[in-house]
């Protein structure tokens, strides 16, 4: 007879080592369950605790990694810095939205063919999680229609002192 199993099965924490070549050993964290589908363990996260120096086992030497950097983030702020240059007419003790980052939203939306300020808000409303991860800053907020157009307003009004 064969052992029932639970609808919710157990989580298992491991601590993985891997070696690399150039002598340091890697140290993770893996949290895996067992998946009687495939019959093996299907990893649920995998998180980077720290290296070990060359010939050394002991963990309490264990060397924390800096925070790795977003792909996403770096080319993110090479796209905003342009809009940095814009000068804010805006209160700012009251600015929700920052210049830079609604510029790059209306950029993103425009090259998906949404030019209008109510499918841009829209926009911003759809890739919310997307924007949100790619973005440091970006705010918590919906954006209204309105407020995309006094935003392009004062992109209008930067465009013809030049």
């Amino acid at each position: 007879m064969p052992r029932p199993r639970s609808e919710t099965p157990k989580e298992h924490t491991s601590i993985i080592r891997a070696k690399r070549k150039d002598g340091w050993t890697y140290v993770q964290r893996v949290v895996s369950v067992y998946d009687p589908k495939i019959k093996n363990s299907k990893r649920l996260s995998t998180e980077y605790l720290g290296k070990l120096p060359p010939g050394e086992t002991d963990l309490e030497k264990l060397v924390p990694l800096e925070p790795r950097r977003r792909k996403g983030s770096l080319k993110a702020d090479k796209i905003s810095a342009p809009a940095k240059e814009v000068a804010d007419p805006r209160d700012q003790s009251r600015i929700i939205y920052p210049l830079d980052i609604v510029f790059c939203v209306i950029l993103l939306a425009a090259m998906e063919g949404k030019t209008s300020c109510t499918e841009i808000a829209e926009f911003w409303r759809q890739c919310r999680p997307l924007l949100s991860k790619t973005f440091p800053n970006f705010p918590d907020e919906e954006i209204s229609h309105d407020t995309v157009r006094r935003i392009t307003m004062i992109i209008g009004k930067q465009g013809e002192r030049t």
